[in-house]
């Protein structure tokens, strides 16, 4: 099955810079696993991630004591104090976030003068040029600092000159570099000490002014973003191909005996599509085992095709509405917590989403119950993809609670049957006239 880049939302946001945290780090993080770096997980779902060599690091802390969710550091000795270190509030944009790690992977493929050294070279003025490009300007002078904002006074960068105190670069906001954005409030933030290479610095500036809009669910926008932001409806991917795989229904067990899995045949595709692919050309749905689950789910739709983690079926034959279903990632790294539903329509985009959590259709209650853990348990109602082999994480659901809300929200989108005329109970004659009852 190829590899779809389907966007993650329903709708598109401009600007980029006050689209808001998706609080998810896959794919800031994906960057880094694709080159081999070693990966980490604590009890608390925090990830943490190291070259081979050790000299650079970087930890994903949604559970960590501050709100400090991206934390990079780069060293000369693995055992000494960071070179450098970077930073991201977990408010930030996950696109700065991913357009620093992406930069960070090449130059660790090009060795340690490309990642480590600031070579007195490099000119600090390359990394304003982008926003200055992008219709940045620059502010007011004040002493000691170098500020420019975006047109709309929602963002910003601060370039503070002088000498600073390298620990507190690296542990509070007075950092070479500064950069934030959002109405007045809680904002996003990210900082950059005096070390960081300014090519490093740079892909963060670009991706800030980088005019493309920006995919997320229109359900996770905060409101306070919401009066300043631009939305548009991301178009539905086309609809999925006519039966991939047919399941059929098969005879009611014995009592007493295991229902089988439904049987599964191959079905015809549309002339324009190669034909499917056989078993063993399939590939993996990562390590959620997506068609699996989805097997098991048994969606009650005529067809439906999964692409990577996510589900596309047809809710109706003769329907042009289709329903997507994916995992509903936490505030965790690869953790989820249920099903989410969206309807999605050829021209208007997606017209409802729903969310459907494991807790409330008690899909891992025999699981919890197991483990002795209830509500409010770490863990709870919960399943981690945090595990590259093994069994599924969903292993042991009862998916009848699932399955039995995806019909039952299906149904409001299908069109009611045409009522059945209902025959009038009229009297029934009699079959020989009566006697007149006259006497004679």
């Amino acid at each position: 099955m190829p590899d779809l880049e389907l966007p993650d939302g329903d709708v598109y946001v401009t600007p980029r810079y006050l689209a808001g945290s998706t609080w998810t780090g896959d794919a800031a993080l994906r960057p880094l696993f694709d080159i081999g770096w070693d990966r980490h997980n604590d009890e608390y779902g925090n990830v943490y991630v190291a070259s081979p060599d050790r000299k650079v690091r970087l930890g994903f802390f949604p559970e960590g004591d501050d709100d400090g969710l991206w934390r990079i550091t780069a060293y000369r000795d693995p055992f000494a104090a960071p070179a450098w270190g970077v930073c991201f509030n977990d408010m930030t944009p996950i696109e700065p976030v991913t357009a620093f790690t992406t930069a960070l992977a090449a130059a660790y493929t090009h060795g340690p003068d490309a990642y480590l050294h600031m070579d007195d070279g490099q000119d600090r003025f390359d990394a304003v040029v982008p926003l200055m490009k992008g219709g940045w300007k620059l502010q007011h002078p004040r002493w000691g600092v170098v500020e420019l904002q975006s047109a709309d006074g929602l963002a910003g960068l601060e370039y503070t000159t002088g000498r600073l105190d390298e620990a507190k670069e690296l542990t509070t906001l007075e950092a070479r570099w500064y950069m934030w954005g959002g109405p007045k409030g809680p904002r996003w933030y990210a900082t950059a000490s005096t070390a960081t290479p300014v090519h490093l610095v740079t892909a963060i500036t670009t991706a800030l002014a980088d005019p493309a809009p920006v995919p997320r669910w229109q359900s996770g926008i905060l409101s306070s973003l919401r009066p300043h932001i631009q939305l548009t409806p991301v178009v539905p991917p086309p609809p999925p191909p006519p039966l991939r795989w047919t399941c059929t229904a098969v005879p009611a067990p014995d009592r007493g005996r295991r229902s089988p899995r439904p049987a599964c045949r191959a079905g015809a595709p549309a002339p324009a599509l190669p034909p499917p692919a056989a078993d063993h050309d399939l590939e993996p749905s990562l390590s959620l085992h997506a068609v699996e689950f989805f097997a098991e789910l048994q969606p009650p739709f005529p067809t439906g095709v999964v692409v990577g983690n996510t589900y596309y079926g047809t809710l109706a034959a003769d329907s042009p509405l289709r329903i997507r279903i994916d995992f509903q990632g936490t505030i965790r790294d690869r953790e989820y917590g249920g099903l989410r539903l969206a309807v999605l329509h050829p021209d208007q985009g997606t017209l409802d989403t729903a969310v459907l959590t494991f807790a409330d259709h008690r899909t891992f209650a025999r699981r919890d119950a197991a483990d002795g853990i209830g509500p409010g348990w770490d863990g709870y109602a919960r399943i981690r993809d945090w595990h590259e082999s093994g069994p599924p994480p969903w292993n042991g659901a009862d998916l009848t609670g699932l399955r039995r809300a995806i019909t039952h929200y299906a149904q409001l989108w299908l069109p009611a049957p045409a009522p059945v005329q209902a025959r009038l109970n009229l009297p029934s004659l009699p079959s020989t006239r009566p006697a007149s009852g006259r006497s004679h």
